[in-house]
């Protein structure tokens, strides 16, 4: 998934911002729908299961304005 949404941004034309301080923050590192997977009880997603340590929030972005 993050492979796609580099691509989608690589193929975009450039954004320019008036005020520098607008930035993009990357929250999360699975996929979509976070890891383990819903309803998934194959034995890459059984280890998070059963390790909550494992488990890893689904991806999203930030827009941040620090000037409001």
């Amino acid at each position: 998934m993050i492979r796609y949404i580099t691509l989608l941004f690589l193929t975009l034309p450039a954004l320019t911002f008036a005020e520098p301080d607008v930035y993009i923050q990357v929250l999360g590192i699975a996929q979509d729908a976070g890891y383990p997977q819903a309803n998934c009880y194959q034995p890459h997603c059984m280890r998070a299961w059963e390790n909550e340590e494992l488990r890893r929030l689904a991806s999203s972005i930030a827009v941040v304005d620090t000037a409001s």
